[in-house]
């Protein structure tokens, strides 16, 4: 068991080899973003801070890709993925899952609660 467990020098090792692939494509998104803030007159494209980076990260997607998230919403609105998470594990599992609110405590009303039964 001892030999498959990670030491500190493998993950430090891992983490380096991820963090060395991944560097120019990050260099180059926040390049991206930068240039799109400054485009569009932005007073902090040259200095972003985490906070402006998912806004800017949507007026580049809307600008390649000539869609927004709104546009989206309808077609990924909760109940319809719901739904086809609940057909997928219908098809997949063999089970059915359905609404069972008010069978368990939930923190939040926002939480739905389901449960599953295999199918017969």
């Amino acid at each position: 068991m001892a030999t498959k467990m990670a030491t500190i020098d493998k993950a430090e090792e891992l983490l380096e080899k991820l963090r060395s692939a991944s560097w120019d494509a990050a260099v180059q998104d926040m390049e991206d973003l930068k240039h799109i803030a400054k485009t569009q007159g932005a007073k902090e494209s040259d200095d972003m801070s985490h906070w402006d980076i998912d806004f800017w990260s949507e007026r580049l997607r809307e600008s390649k890709y000539d869609i927004n998230e709104e546009e989206l919403r309808p077609y990924f609105s909760l109940p319809k993925v719901m739904e086809g998470l609940f057909n997928l594990a219908s098809t997949l599992f063999g089970i059915e899952i359905g609404a069972a609110d008010g069978l368990a405590p939930v923190w939040n009303n926002d939480v739905k609660f389901e449960s599953a039964s295999m199918n017969t």
